[in-house]
């Protein structure tokens, strides 16, 4: 800093001595919330940056061994967040993580989570004792993507040791 006086009597001007050099802020490492997942989970990514708070972009991958290269994974989609889709069941899952906008260090892989778990959590019939012409609905939950088959049984067993599949349409 340069520092000048303006008046006519002072004059003169003083600079200060050099400061260092502002360091920018380096990507060190990045972890997720979740080290069990199961579909519909809404995973996050954990970045760690040394010197002040930086900036970095990420890719979520799916893999189905325990690896984190991306090269060997399949891109997910990108962001700092994801909810976990039903087609990655059994496979594992893992972030890439890339500086940006003036963060320095190199780019890094998460370590690996996984495998990921069906998110099916329950189901249930409206109607546990129909009538004949009586509509029945089946709901379930905890997974974003479900195909139903309906038997019939005389047992009450679940699933059906005897009972067949109906046909609905």
């Amino acid at each position: 800093v340069v520092a000048t006086a303006t008046g006519s009597t002072e004059g003169g001007s003083k600079t200060s001595p050099v400061t260092s050099a502002v360091p920018h802020p380096t990507l060190t490492g990045v972890t997720i919330d979740n080290n069990s997942p199961k579909t519909t989970d809404a995973l996050r990514v954990s970045p760690q940056f040394a010197n002040a708070a930086g900036d970095a972009t990420y890719e979520w991958y799916s893999d189905t061994s325990p690896s984190n290269d991306p090269t060997r994974g399949t891109l997910i989609g990108p962001g700092d967040t994801l909810t976990v889709p039903d087609n990655v069941v059994n496979s594992y899952l893992f972030v890439f993580a890339t500086p940006a906008n003036g963060t320095a260090g190199a780019s890094m892989s998460t370590g690996v989570i996984g495998p990921v778990g069906n998110g099916l959590t329950q189901v249930s019939i409206s109607n546990r004792n129909p009538q004949a012409g009586s509509t029945v609905s089946a709901t379930a939950q905890g997974a974003s993507s479900v195909v139903y088959e309906w038997y019939s049984s005389s047992a009450d067993t679940i699933p059906p040791v005897s009972g067949s599949l109906v046909t609905i349409g």
